[in-house]
C-alpha cells in the first residue's frame, strides 16, 4: 500500500469532530430558536380591548391611541387616552448668536387626546415644521442654557403649533409639546 492509499494515523481523531458536528449544529439551531422565541414574546405588543369593549390601541411612530369621541372623550365623558405625534425628523437650526457659530438639534412630540387633531397634525406637518424652524432659529444660546429658557421655548412652540392647528381646524387641539432630545453646541 502506498503512502497516498494509507489512511492517516489520526483518522479516528479526525472522525470525532465530524461526529460531533451534527449535534453541535442542532444545538445551535435550537438555542437560536429559543432566543428568537424569547425575544418575540418579550417584545410582542398584543392589542388588548378594555373592559368596556373599546377598540385596541393603534400606533403611528410615536403616536399611541385609544379611540375616543370627537374631542378625545371616551365613554362616560372621560378623556380618551393620550395621543402623541412626532414632528420627525429632528429639527436642526443655527442659533441667533453673534459671538460664535451655535446650533440646536431637538426632537419634538405633540400631545393631544383628539384623534382628529392627530390627522390635522399629519396633514399640516410641513407648515408646522416650517414655522418651528423659523421660531427655533431666532433663539439665543444663552437664554436657552437654563431650564426656564427651555420651558419658555416649549411654551412658544406650543403656541405656534396651536396657532396653526386652530387656523386650519377651528380648535387648538394640541395640549402640550415635549422636547424628547435637546442638544445645543
Amino acid at each position: 500500500m502506498s503512502a497516498a492509499e494509507r489512511p492517516p494515523a489520526d483518522a479516528k481523531a479526525m472522525a470525532k469532530p465530524r461526529g460531533l458536528l451534527v449535534p453541535m449544529l442542532v444545538s445551535a439551531v435550537v438555542a437560536a430558536g429559543i432566543a428568537a422565541g424569547a425575544v418575540y414574546f418579550i417584545t410582542k405588543k398584543a392589542p388588548t380591548a378594555s373592559a368596556e369593549g373599546e377598540a385596541p390601541a393603534a400606533e403611528h411612530g410615536a403616536e399611541k391611541a385609544e379611540s375616543g369621541g370627537e374631542h378625545g372623550e371616551g365613554k362616560g365623558g372621560k378623556k380618551g387616552s393620550a395621543l402623541y405625534f412626532s414632528l420627525a425628523p429632528s429639527f436642526v437650526v443655527n442659533l441667533n448668536d453673534s459671538d460664535a457659530s451655535r446650533f440646536l438639534q431637538t426632537d419634538i412630540e405633540v400631545l393631544t387626546h383628539d384623534p382628529a387633531t392627530i390627522e390635522a397634525l399629519k396633514l399640516h406637518t410641513p407648515q408646522i415644521r416650517s414655522a418651528l424652524l423659523l421660531l427655533l432659529g431666532q433663539q439665543k444660546y444663552l437664554e436657552m442654557e437654563t431650564r426656564e429658557g427651555k420651558e419658555a421655548l416649549q411654551n412658544s412652540v406650543l403656541g405656534e403649533v396651536q396657532r396653526i392647528i386652530t387656523a386650519e381646524t377651528g380648535k387648538p387641539g394640541v395640549e402640550a409639546v415635549f422636547f424628547t432630545t435637546f442638544v445645543m453646541q
